[in-house]
């Protein structure tokens, strides 16, 4: 038995040798990264054989299960003061991170709903009697929405319609779903079967910044270095721009 598993093992290193030695990264993204993620871990995968397992969520309850020891390799935050802080309690390799991109977010009507607004205003018509954001405490598009509803001068009369995603992600399925009649989302999320949508001017809230670090803690740091590298650099910058982020 033993000898056939030898004699096996040897023919997977002879004739298969990334199926042999294939590793598997973790990592951690923001929500609004899910589509540009996912096609990059397939570049990834069909460059060096190695697999990407994907944790997508908002950046603060991210960070908070890092924070507490959960095994990932990479972290990727949709605000960069999520990163900042893990980097000073220690948690980043080498105390380094890259800024990679910027999202941007738009209000998104639900398909049966009707008409987009006109501005940010509109959303005070009272037609719209639920609005979806992302939860402004722990995720970061939730806490640009917050910041342009602010500035709009509508925060208060709109707080009682608002009903709040775990992250950015669920905050659109609730549009998607009838549960809320529109809502400000991240663009990269939007897809064709969503194309009603309208872009919110970047001046009414902070840059919602992407960022990337491997963390110190990553027991596959090479591979994890490798995934970044793609991100950062020709084949992940062009696929980041196709789902609507803007490239540092």
């Amino acid at each position: 038995m033993f000898k056939k598993f030898f004699l096996l093992n040897i023919f997977l290193l002879i004739f298969f040798p990334s199926a042999a030695s294939s590793e598997t990264i973790n990592v951690a993204a923001a929500s609004d990264l899910q589509f540009a993620f996912k096609e990059i871990g397939g570049i990834y995968k069909q460059r060096t054989g190695n697999n990407v397992m994907f944790t997508f969520g908002s950046s603060g309850l991210l960070s908070k299960q890092i924070i507490h020891g959960a095994p990932f390799d990479i972290f990727a935050s949709a605000n960069k003061r999520y990163v900042e802080d893990l980097k000073n309690k220690g948690l980043i390799a080498d105390d380094k991170y890259y800024v990679f991109c910027r999202g941007r977010l738009a209000i998104v009507v639900n398909k049966n709903f009707g008409n987009l607004p006109v501005s940010i205003n509109g959303l005070i018509n009272g037609s719209f009697k639920k609005i979806a954001i992302a939860n402004p405490e722990h995720a970061p598009y939730g806490t640009a929405a917050k910041e342009a509803l602010i500035k709009a001068g509508i925060w208060d009369d709109l707080k009682p319609r608002l009903v709040y995603g775990e992250n950015i992600r669920q905050a659109l399925q609730y549009i998607q779903t009838g549960d809320a009649d529109a809502g400000i989302v991240a663009l990269s999320l939007i897809t064709a079967a969503d194309d009603n949508y309208l872009l919110i001017d970047e001046g009414l809230h902070n840059a919602i910044e992407q960022s990337i670090a491997v963390l110190k803690d990553s027991k596959n740091r090479r591979y994890a270095e490798g995934f970044m590298d793609i991100v950062l650099n020709g084949t992940g910058r062009e696929i980041l721009k196709k789902y609507g982020f803007i490239i540092k």
